[in-house]
């Protein structure tokens, strides 16, 4: 009895191990079936077998030899394997995992009655063949982080009603929708069409086309696309401008609102910078509103948007990154929230009367073009300025006691400034700094600064007196140049070196020492100082450069020192006397 028994067990073995629910499908990938309700679950990690191998068609054997409706495929699959569930006909419904990246060849061809599908916006990427004949499925969204579509991906699904497209797609297969003879709507993402074939939407002459805001008359004149029964384009744009931010633009209202958490896109890297995803309607927008989550507007993200005037900003932004509002020349107020620490350029908003800094902020970009700017506090927490030139109507600026530099051409061509304070840690005054501050009355330069570079001063015209420190060591190329209302400067003995045209027409000068350390006197370093009565020039001094003194038609007397080895051209024209 026992031999009978044991000999039945062996014959029933192939058949219980037929009846198992379970098993592997990948190398950490394994599989689960639930007969009461139908229901295939794949779990684990990583790719599924590609099942068009000979040595993995067991597993698909097994599952065709089950009634599957349902399959969930958990989060941790990566990728579905070519041919994986082709031919499964009692198939309706299929979960797929976040961490999916792609479906492959043939993997749902030819489930019939599959109706209802949900691609992840982890899937990159379609392969060819990967739904054809799916034909009870009536829609599809492929999501904005696929970015290719395979050959017949989508073949003969003839109940397709409406499909969605949104804009990561760069390239779509020869024939990927062809045969799909029931669609009446496609809802695009993409703004430039991409080529399709003429057996592509076989129904397109009684379908609607939707494209996204700015792109219609593009997709009137492209081929194929052009013979949709009605193209149509919305009154707003949508689309993401950050990993986790989205923006939404309305042309009726001209608003372009920014939502989402996190920081919002860079749009610029070492290479340059690239256009927004409003690049082709930015001189349209009016507002932006950016909500509440939003945690830093990227660098470029607003450059030349023309027509914008108002800008809200929430508490929670920490960074306005560089250039982000570059050229917006019709702003003309912004208020910056607490928490901001860094801000980038402003240059160009000629609009711009004025804004608010708050305390924390530790840099500030340029402001240079800012023509409607009339004043700026900037709290002491700053440490680094930029640029303010062409800011012509600023009338004052506090520079705080923490900024140690100052940038060349900082307050060029302010003239309307008539003060400005340098605060201690300032070590030099950089070239055209202060160029053309016509304005400027008076100005103390801090102990620690060692240099004046070229043409820092120039065109100061209305600049009378200046203090310039002991520990300047050079005065630069026309520092002073057209400093027209100077009447007198008094030069330290630390000074080794003055630039040519240094003190050139500056004509109310009456009189000047040059420094015991200075060795020459360039070209035309006194030019044209036509009040200038006296000059005493160093023992040290041997050579004078060509029209050193040229112009200086008041000064009488002029002593040369003995060891001179060069004197230039008319470095003496219309000197009236001058003694060796």
């Amino acid at each position: 009895m026992k031999q009978t028994i044991f000999i039945s067990l062996l014959m029933l073995l192939p058949i219980m191990a037929w009846a198992d629910d379970s098993g592997d499908c990948g190398e950490n990938a394994e599989w689960t079936y639930e007969e009461s309700t139908k229901t295939l679950t794949i779990s684990g990690s990583g790719a599924l077998y590609d099942f068009v191998v000979s040595d993995h068609e067991y597993v698909r054997t097994k599952w065709l030899s089950l009634v599957i409706q349902t399959i969930i495929i958990e989060d941790g699959v990566t990728s579905l394997g070519h041919e994986a569930f082709a031919g499964f006909n009692n198939l309706t419904s299929v979960t797929i995992g976040n961490d999916v990246k792609s479906i492959g060849y043939w993997t749902f061809s030819g489930c019939s009655n599959l109706t209802t599908i949900s691609i992840p916006n982890s899937v990159t990427s379609i392969d060819p063949y990967a739904f054809q004949d799916c034909s009870s499925l009536t829609s599809i969204i492929i999501p904005v982080s696929v970015t290719s579509i395979g050959d017949q991906a989508f073949y003969n699904c003839s109940s397709l009603a409406t499909l969605t497209i949104l804009s990561g797609v760069t390239s779509i297969g020869s024939n990927a929708f062809s045969g799909c003879s029931s669609i009446t709507e496609v809802h695009l993402g993409i703004k430039k069409p991409f080529i399709i074939n003429q057996s592509d939407f076989p129904n397109r002459a009684n379908a609607t086309l939707y494209v996204p805001y700015g792109s219609k008359k593009l997709y009137e004149k492209a081929s194929v696309w052009q013979e949709f029964k009605a193209i149509v384009e919305p009154d707003y744009d949508q689309g993401t401008c950050g990993d986790n931010v989205t923006y939404t633009y309305d042309s009726k209202t001209h608003f372009l609102t920014i939502s989402g958490t996190g920081p919002m896109e860079d749009l610029c890297d070492e290479y340059g910078w690239y256009a927004a995803p409003w690049d082709n309607y930015k001189n349209e927008i009016e507002k932006v509103i950016i909500e509440n989550g939003v945690t830093s507007i990227g660098g470029y993200t607003f450059y030349d948007c023309s027509g914008l005037t108002s800008v809200t900003i929430p508490d929670g932004v920490t960074i306005i990154g560089p250039c982000a509002f570059y050229n917006c020349s019709s702003l003309v107020s912004i208020s910056i929230p607490d928490g901001v620490t860094s801000i980038g350029s402003f240059s160009g908003c000629s609009s711009l009367v004025s804004i608010s800094i708050p305390d924390g902020v530790t840099s500030i970009g340029s402001f240079s073009g800012c023509s409607s700017l009339t004043s700026i506090s900037i709290p002491n927490s700053v440490t680094s300025i930029g640029s303010f030139d062409g800011c012509s109507s600023l009338t004052s600026v506090i520079i705080p006691v923490g900024v140690t530099s100052i940038c060349n051409g900082a307050f060029s061509g302010c003239s309307s400034l008539t003060s400005v304070n340098i605060p201690k840690g300032v070590t030099s005054i950089g070239s055209n700094t202060f160029l053309n501050c016509s304005s400027l009355i008076s100005l103390t330069i801090p102990d620690g600064v060692t240099s004046i570079g070229d043409d820092a001063f120039y065109g100061c015209s209305g600049l009378t007196t200046l203090t310039i420190p002991d520990g300047v060591l050079s005065i630069g190329s026309s520092a002073f140049f057209d400093c027209s209302a100077m009447t007198s400067i008094s030069i330290p003995n630390t000074v080794t070196s003055i630039g040519s045209s240094a003190f050139g027409c500056c004509s109310a000068l009456i009189s000047i020492t040059i420094p015991a350390n200075v060795t020459s006197i360039n070209q035309n370093t006194f030019g044209a100082c036509s009040s200038l009565s006296s000059v005493s020039i160093p023992i040290g001094v041997s050579s004078i450069g060509n029209d050193a003194f040229s112009g200086c038609s008041s000064l009488t007397s002029i002593i040369i020192p003995d060891g001179m080895t060069s004197i230039g051209n008319y470095a003496f024209s219309m000197v009236v006397s001058k003694r060796v």
